[in-house]
């Protein structure tokens, strides 16, 4: 999907947030790590930055370890921004929230090249629609370096 100006982005943004949140009882930001990767290496088209944004209410908890995938897509110039999703509701395994998710996505989910400055967003939501227009959020929102202030928590 090519998101050239604002309303492709407001497009795009609507798309999304047409779809129900998937919730499983398994993590792995690992896979999507490298499920990204694989999109953005055979993708026709090539950005000035490559940024995959993850959000989720849980720590991986399947797959690989997420700090090899993690280290490979910095390794090849990619930043990785977050949105951890403080809910506060026992996952549907009977686990408990993780106590830290900002700090875990801090530690081990976001990172950057050189320049690539990655973010961590913190959204709280009070019902699932909430989660949905956060990430919708983190996806239209300006690229850094665009004018935009980072919003780290």
């Amino acid at each position: 999907t090519v998101i050239a100006d604002e309303g492709d982005a407001r497009d795009f943004a609507e798309t999304i947030s047409d779809g129900s949140p998937f919730r499983g009882q398994w993590t792995s930001i690992s896979s999507v790590i490298d499920q990204s990767m694989k999109y953005l290496e055979s993708s026709p088209y090539r950005g000035a930055r490559r940024v995959i944004d993850i959000s989720g209410d849980g720590e991986n908890n399947n797959g690989d370890p997420i700090m090899g995938a993690r280290d490979r897509a910095i390794a090849a110039g990619v930043t990785i921004n977050g949105l951890p999703i403080i809910n506060g509701r026992t996952g549907p395994n009977g686990m408990a929230p993780p106590e830290d998710l900002d700090g875990y996505y801090r530690d081990c989910v976001i990172g950057g090249a050189p320049g690539g400055r990655p973010r961590i967003f913190r959204l709280r939501p009070r019902h699932p629609a909430q989660a949905v227009s956060g990430t919708v959020g983190m996806a239209a929102r300006p690229p850094a370096g665009a004018g935009s202030a980072a919003a780290e928590g």
